[in-house]
């Protein structure tokens, strides 16, 4: 963080914030400061922290947040909290999508937060299947299109295979979008094998795993 702060500082001559996002799971983990120093010379870089367990007891005020960062560290903390128990996570990830409808977004919106609820809250595939049914039930109540294009095509496909893949792009194009690359399209995805599929995705999760530490 701190060679990034002095790096855009230099390139662009502007003041800069660095603010650290702690995602983890260690209440007394605070981090704020990089030093460093040699022979007297001492360096101390000081910067301000977000640590997202501490809104864990505002979850009531979160659920009713129309703020779509809301949603997202409300389904951080979940996916925390519902580690090993999977048919918890699934009416958590549905009681996160449901207000998606709700709250006046757009369709893109509403795809895009679909997608990290999605790629945070991974269900396995009985309890994913189950997740998929209540979804589709509900978006022909709201009369809302499928959120994700990428499952709907794999769908119209009729492979279970395919559904794996389109879920795959769909991760793919997010951790790209997370990492700040060109997006490749859904079309130029699904035209790689699955094994090839799974391996982008393997160096993309390993990268962004890099970037943050």
């Amino acid at each position: 963080m701190y060679v990034y702060n002095y790096r855009i500082t230099e390139k662009y001559n502007k003041n800069v914030v660095s603010l650290a996002v702690l995602g983890d799971d260690r209440p007394a983990w605070r981090p704020d400061r990089y030093t460093r120093g040699l022979f007297g010379c001492h360096v101390l870089f000081e910067f301000p922290i977000v640590k997202l367990l501490d809104f864990l007891p505002e979850t009531d005020r979160l659920e009713q947040s129309s703020n779509p960062f809301a949603s997202v560290i409300l389904a951080h903390l979940m996916t925390m909290r519902t580690a090993g128990s999977p048919t918890d996570r699934c009416q958590w990830k549905m009681r996160l999508v449901r207000p998606l409808y709700e709250r006046g977004f757009t369709p893109e919106q509403v795809r895009q937060l679909f997608r990290v609820i999605d790629w945070m809250m991974e269900l396995p595939p009985g309890i994913e299947s189950q997740f998929r049914s209540e979804l589709e039930q509900m978006e022909q109540e709201n009369q809302m299109p499928y959120v994700t294009s990428i499952e709907r095509l794999a769908r119209e496909e009729g492979r279970e295979e395919g559904r794996e893949e389109g879920h795959i792009a769909g991760q793919i194009q997010l951790l790209q979008q997370m990492l700040g690359e060109p997006q490749e399209s859904t079309e130029a995805l699904l035209v790689h094998p699955l094994d090839n599929l799974r391996i982008k995705r393997d160096e993309l999760q390993k990268r962004l795993r890099a970037r943050i530490q």
